[in-house]
C-alpha cells in the first residue's frame, strides 16, 4: 500500500510554487523560493522577502507553517519558520543554534526545535552542525552518503543495490506490521508480508533501472530503520504520464517517526525525480493511515482519486496523490 505547485522559477529539488498571502483586501501570489523567513508578531506574520520587501499579513504561524512544504520550510523557533535554503551558516550557542541567513539575518532556534535542527543537517566531527552548500552559499542536501544523527546513534541515508534484498524484507515486514496493526486484521497482514515483501519483490525493484531504493540505517551497525522505494508510476489512475514517478513505500519503524526522516527520504527521491527530467510525482496510501497521509499533504501532494487495493482477502480503499515538480 502505499497545495499543487506551478510556477517558472525553480527551487531546492526542482520544485515550484507559489503561496497565497492576504494582506489587507488583496491576495498576494508568492514565489515559495522568494521567501527567506517568517517571524510571528502577535495575530500577525511578517513575512521576510529575498528582495527585503517584508509582507505584513494576518496569519496564526502555526497556520502558515501547514501551509509549507517541509521539503524546503523548517520550524526552528514559536516565532521563526526559515526557507532552509537560505541558512548559509549554524553556529552552536549553548543547547540553542543561531542561524546565519545568506542575506546577513542572525535567528536564533530554541531548545524545543533542536532536535529538529540536529536531524535536518550534519553533525560534524567537533559535534557541531554543518550544512552542506550550493555554489552561492546555499544550503541543500548533497547526493552523496549523509549521516545524520539519532537519539542514541548515528544515522545514514544510502541508495539500495542488489543484496539488500533480506534487510528490505525484515524491515518491511516490521514497519507494515508497525503500522497497520489495528488497522488491518492480522490475517490480512500476514497474507500481505507473504506476497509483497519477499526477496523476490525486492530484487525486482532492485534491478529495474527505472526504480530506487534508499535505506535509512545506523552508521555502526547498518541496522535498517527506514526507507523509500520509488518506480515508475503504476497506480490506476486517469490521466497518469508514461514519465511519472510513484512513491510506493515510505516506511520508517516506529521509534523514528516523527522526527524529520521521513522528509529526508523524501527529498532522496525528489531530486532524483528532477535528475529524470520527471514532471510529476505520487504518492498515496490506505485512507485510514492518517500519518503519512497527513505528511504527504504536508509536503505539497494533493488528492487525486480514490482507488481499490486488495491486502490479503481485504479490499482497502486507498487515496492517489500527486506533486507537480
Amino acid at each position: 500500500m502505499h497545495m499543487m505547485i506551478a510556477d517558472d522559477d525553480r527551487g531546492i529539488h526542482g520544485l515550484v510554487g507559489k503561496l497565497s498571502i492576504k494582506i489587507g483586501t488583496r491576495i498576494r501570489l508568492v514565489n515559495l523560493m522568494h521567501i527567506m523567513y517568517a517571524q510571528a508578531c502577535g495575530d500577525y506574520v511578517d513575512i521576510a522577502m529575498v528582495s527585503g520587501e517584508i509582507l505584513h499579513t494576518k496569519e496564526q504561524i502555526t497556520h502558515l507553517e501547514n501551509r509549507l512544504p517541509v521539503y524546503l520550510f523548517a520550524r526552528v523557533h514559536r516565532s521563526y519558520i526559515v526557507n532552509t535554503e537560505y541558512i548559509q551558516e549554524i553556529r552552536t550557542r549553548q543547547n540553542d543554534y543561531d542561524l546565519v541567513l545568506s542575506s546577513g539575518t542572525v535567528i536564533a532556534s530554541s531548545s524545543v526545535y533542536r532536535r529538529q535542527l540536529r536531524e535536518r543537517f550534519l553533525m560534524n566531527r567537533h559535534g557541531g552542525l554543518e550544512a552542506h552548500r550550493k555554489p552561492g552559499g546555499r544550503a541543500h542536501s548533497a547526493p552523496e552518503l549523509k549521516s545524520i544523527p539519532g537519539r542514541q546513534e548515528r544515522l545514514r541515508v544510502r541508495a539500495c543495490a542488489p543484496g539488500d534484498e533480506a534487510s528490505l524484507v525484515l524491515l518491511g515486514q516490521a514497519t507494515f506490521m508497525e503500522t497497520f496493526a489495528g488497522l488491518l486484521e492480522w490475517k490480512d497482514i500476514l497474507a500481505y508480508c507473504a506476497s509483497h515483501h519477499t526477496p523476490g519483490f525486492y530484487r525486482a525493484w532492485l534491478e529495474d533501472k527505472g526504480s530506487r531504493i534508499w535505506m535509512l540505517e545506523t552508521e555502526g551497525s547498518a541496522m535498517p530503520v527506514g526507507y523509500l522505494a520509488l518506480t515508475p508510476a503504476n497506480l490506476p489512475v486517469a490521466g497518469r504520464r508514461d514519465d511519472d514517478l510513484e512513491i510506493q513505500r515510505l516506511y520508517l519503524r516506529d521509534h523514528y517517526r516523527d522526527r524529520g526522516l521521513d522528509a529526508r527520504l523524501l527529498s532522496e527521491a525528489l531530486r532524483h525525480a528532477q535528475d529524470r527530467g520527471c514532471r510529476r510525482i505520487w504518492g498515496g496510501d490506505y485512507e485510514k493511515n492518517d500519518r503519512i497521509l497527513k505528511f504527504y499533504e504536508r509536503a505539497g501532494f494533493s488528492v487525486e482519486s480514490r482507488y481499490t487495493f486488495r491486502v490479503g482477502s481485504t479490499d482497502c480503499r486507498d487515496l492517489a496523490m500527486s506533486l507537480e515538480i
